[in-house]
This record gives C-alpha cells, sequence and structure tokens, in this order.
C-alpha cells in the first residue's frame, strides 16, 4: 500500500466531529495541505500567463523596488 492510499483511507474515516474537536488554526492549516494535495491529484485548468504588464513581471516573479 503507498503512502497515497494510506493517506486517503484515513482520510475516508474522518467525521465532521474529529475535525470540529481540532483548534482552529490546526484546522485551516490541514485544510490549506488538503487543498494542496487535492490540485496535485487534480490540477485546475491550465492559465495562461499574461502577454504583458504588471502581471506578467509578477508571473516572471519580478517585483518593484
Amino acid at each position: 500500500m503507498t503512502i497515497a492510499e494510506k493517506a486517503a483511507a484515513l482520510l475516508e474515516g474522518l467525521s465532521k466531529r474529529d475535525l470540529l474537536t481540532m483548534p482552529a488554526e490546526q484546522r485551516r492549516r490541514f485544510a490549506a495541505a488538503l487543498r494542496r494535495i487535492a490540485d496535485l491529484a487534480d490540477p485546475p485548468a491550465f492559465k495562461a500567463p499574461p502577454k504583458t504588464g504588471v502581471l506578467l513581471d509578477l508571473h516572471r516573479g519580478e517585483r518593484a523596488l
């Protein structure tokens, strides 16, 4: 059994009650981690980068000084 299969099996066993007993900050981190995994498992549709302007600079990692 792979780690992904084990994690999926554990997640299937979670109940709402389990999640509500977690501290709020821990629950938010858990939700963020699940969103990252969901994006890895089923990537969002490809969005082409902008062709010009500030958004292109940001896409390239450039920042104003």
